[in-house]
């Protein structure tokens, strides 16, 4: 299976993940809600599918994963919707800003297998 990953946040860090996974061949979306930064991954990573918004994304058949770079207080709401859609998550640190938060991130990995 071909992989194909998206980017959640390309700001700050998540900068760093769009430069890595475009690297190594597998990043194909990005969803960003700044228009300056999307014209900027746009004309470094002209094949990249470039989305204001990550919820147009969770249908996506052809991701199997998702990077999310948001602001903490996003990562459990855009973590577990991804985990509900059945992409494998990676979220950068912190997991969540609340330890309830994270514990249940992980039943819905483990619920959906991922």
């Amino acid at each position: 299976m071909e992989k194909s990953i998206a980017v959640i946040g390309a700001g700050n860090w998540g900068r760093n993940l769009v430069k890595t996974l475009a690297h190594l061949g597998v990043l194909t979306h990005v969803a960003e809600p700044s228009e300056s930064i999307r014209s900027r991954i746009s004309a470094e990573y002209p094949g990249v599918d470039l989305r204001n918004g990550y919820e147009s994304l969770l249908n996506e058949a052809g991701i199997n994963a998702v990077a999310i770079a948001t602001p903490a207080p996003t990562h459990h709401a855009i973590a577990k919707a991804f985990l509900e859609a059945g992409k494998d998550v990676f979220v950068e640190k912190p997991i969540t800003l609340d330890v309830a938060e994270a514990e249940d991130l992980a039943a819905t990995a483990e619920a959906r297998d991922r």
